[in-house]
Formats: structure tokens, sequence, C-alpha cells
């Protein structure tokens, strides 16, 4: 796999890392007051940086484990064949 292809594999894994970190350590306060247009269960306070962080590390996790199974051939296509090689 060439760099351009590792940089697009890295990336989308980075988005869907993204996607799954996003729901979590965000919880509104219900002291706090609703802004005008502002959903119900919206967060009082959202922190982009803690998001982009646990993201990034979970991103490159999930990019290693990919190399390391790359590399040393763990879960194959063979491995994956449900039909019996028909």
């Amino acid at each position: 796999m060439g760099v351009v292809g590792l940089i697009s594999v890295y990336v989308s894994l980075w988005m869907l890392a993204l996607l799954l970190v996003l729901p979590f350590a965000y919880s509104r306060d219900e002291d706090e007051p609703i802004v005008p247009g502002q959903a119900d269960s919206a967060p009082s306070r959202f922190d982009g940086k803690a998001t982009v962080i646990r993201a990034t590390l979970l991103g490159t996790a999930m990019f290693a484990l990919l190399l390391l199974d790359q590399h040393f051939g763990w879960i194959t296509w063979q491995m994956l064949d449900v039909t019996g090689g028909a």
C-alpha cells in the first residue's frame, strides 16, 4: 500500500473514531439555562480539543492494529469466507 493509500485509510479510521467518541463524556447539566433554538439534550459545554485527542488516540490504535494485522496476517480473506469457497 502506498503513502496515499495509508493516509486515506488513516483519515477514514480517524473519522470513524470521531463518530464513536462524540457521544461520550458529555451530559446536560440541569442547572444550565437552555439557549433559544438549542435542543434540550445538547451539552451545556463542548470540549472540542478533548474530543479530537480521544479520536486521534482511538484512530491511531485502530490504524496500528490494521497495519499489524496486514504485516503478521492474523486475519486473512480466507478466514472471512463464510461461503466455504463457493
